[in-house]
């Protein structure tokens, strides 16, 4: 997984981020593995609490078809959790599309 530079017109994002913020995840989402979240967490280390408790990185991919992108696409949402916390999907999910949308706001 190499993120690769975003080279496409803001009109192209737009679309993209349009898209995310209505994304409708339905079966099957693969959560990630424990390798691939120690992989993650060496390409960007997830940092830690004030008071020291290590965060964790846990995700969830799907494949979806991307109508502005023209073709199938990787979604991977990820965030940094505290060790013991549970991967909660369903808030992940509502925080990119918030996200999306403030992006598409700005631009």
């Amino acid at each position: 997984m190499t993120p690769e530079p975003l080279s496409e017109s803001v009109c192209d994002v737009l679309s993209v981020l349009a898209w995310l913020e209505m994304c409708l995840f339905t079966e099957p989402i693969r959560a990630y593995t424990e390798e691939q979240c120690q992989h993650l967490a060496q390409r960007c280390p997830p940092g830690s609490t004030p008071d020291r408790g290590v965060h964790l990185w846990r995700g969830y991919a799907r494949e979806e078809s991307c109508p502005p992108l023209g073709g199938d696409v990787l979604v991977s949402l990820a965030v940094a959790l505290p060790a013991l916390a549970p991967s909660p999907f369903a808030s992940l999910l509502m925080g990119w599309s918030v996200l999306a949308r403030a992006m598409r706001v700005v631009l």
